[in-house]
């Protein structure tokens, strides 16, 4: 019976000889079985004890190295540049610093003056002042008429609100047409103060105009 394998390479089915490195049988076909150093030839080498992959795999780790090295060289430089920027924190302000609260002096209020003649109630007519000026005449009343409907429509007046109210006789004044009982309401230096309060009077009913008085 012949063995399955030659000692010096041979087929394991027929015996016949191979030379090293040969896949097939020359004589029967078979596969020729590859043993850890090879059918007949020079003993293969593991992976892992090829140089270039060792040489590769250090690459790779120095390479993996150097970029954890420069990952971590510029975190801590951000770092310093964050805390060298930073604002400082300012000192919080404390009571030593705040001003006393002062309390404000009492004032006296203002003590209400008494009104003058011309701006307190008026409780009658008043006559025409020994002066010039200028009035709103409220009413005139012909002198053939009796010089008590002149007085009631100066109280009317009065009820109104408007002050300085009188009665004069025009006969009395040149710058009048003579005859009539003039109610008048204020008395003013200029004609514009006079008309300025003309408003008030219309305001109440009366169908005022403003006429210059002189003596």
């Amino acid at each position: 019976m012949r063995s399955r394998e030659g000692p010096h390479g041979t087929c394991p089915r027929c015996g016949a000889p191979a030379t090293p490195g040969q896949e097939y049988c020359l004589e029967c076909g078979l596969r020729l079985p590859l043993t850890r150093r090879g059918f007949g030839g020079r003993a293969r080498r593991p992976w892992y004890a090829a140089p270039a992959l060792w040489s590769l795999l250090a690459l790779l780790l120095l390479a993996g190295l150097g970029a954890a090295v420069a990952v971590a060289v510029t975190r801590d430089v951000d770092e310093e540049t964050l805390t060298a920027t930073a604002a400082p924190a300012r000192a919080p302000a404390t009571s030593a610093s705040l001003p006393e609260p002062t309390t404000a002096p009492a004032t006296t209020p203002p003590q209400p003056t008494t009104p003058p003649a011309s701006t307190a109630a008026q409780e009658r007519p008043v006559d025409w002042p020994d002066r010039d000026g200028y009035t709103v005449v409220l009413e005139s009343i012909p002198t053939t008429s009796s010089r008590r409907r002149a007085l009631e429509t100066a109280r009317r007046a009065l009820r109104a609100g408007l002050g300085d109210v009188g009665v004069l006789a025009s006969s009395n004044y040149p710058s009048l047409q003579p005859g009539y009982y003039v109610v008048f309401a204020g008395i003013y230096d200029s004609t514009a103060e006079a008309v300025d309060s003309l408003g008030e009077a219309t305001d109440a009913g009366f169908q005022a105009y403003v006429r210059s008085i002189s003596r």
